[in-house]
């Protein structure tokens, strides 16, 4: 079984023990369109991207190949990667499929029957903006937000926006770099 790891964020300048066969530069560029936002607030208070079909925009997203051959061994393998629980790890063949939001999958499926794929994973960590900041996720929201850290806090975090792929450029992002906030 060929697997494929999608990603968008950390995952790929920073895919620690992961076994995929890219290295970090090295990810591809084409993957499947999904709706993408810094709309998760992290526990060292970053904005972290994450699926949002709410405010999130539809970018592309990258890829590489898993060294796994078992989906259950690569689904493992991201959730270990990831720091998380079994449900918030998401896949997609043509035997099995996670009991996650079915477009997201569906979009992922349609993407994956076009490769040579036979499975894909990836990360389906929840936007949990409004829970920790009471506040609807918005672009000026989000910059107060960023705004009002404490100033090594806000490094970190203006640094994990500037270090996700060129080619996710959500609202956020864009505004922040229109302020010149971010590079």
């Amino acid at each position: 079984m060929k697997i494929a790891i999608i990603g968008w964020g950390s995952l790929i300048w920073n895919p620690a023990d992961l076994p995929c066969r890219e290295k970090a530069d090295a990810w591809h560029k084409d993957g499947p369109h999904l709706k993408i936002e810094f709309s998760r607030v992290s526990n060292d208070s970053r904005l972290t991207l994450v699926i949002d079909p709410t405010h999130g925009v539809e970018l592309p997203t990258l890829y590489a190949t898993s060294t796994r051959t078992k989906l259950e061994d690569a689904v493992a393998d991201l959730r270990q990667r990831e720091g998380t629980v079994l449900r918030h790890i998401a896949y997609a063949s043509e035997h099995a499929n996670s009991a996650h939001d079915r477009a997201v999958r569906e979009v992922i499926f349609a993407w994956q029957k076009s490769t040579d794929y036979d499975a894909a994973v990836w990360t389906a960590i929840p936007s949990n903006y409004e829970q920790q900041l009471n506040a609807e996720f918005s672009v000026e929201h989000a910059t107060t937000y960023l705004k009002n850290l404490p100033q090594t806090v806000r490094a970190k975090a203006l640094e994990y926006i500037c270090k996700a792929p060129k080619q996710i450029e959500t609202p956020l992002r864009k505004y922040l770099r229109s302020q010149g906030v971010v590079r």
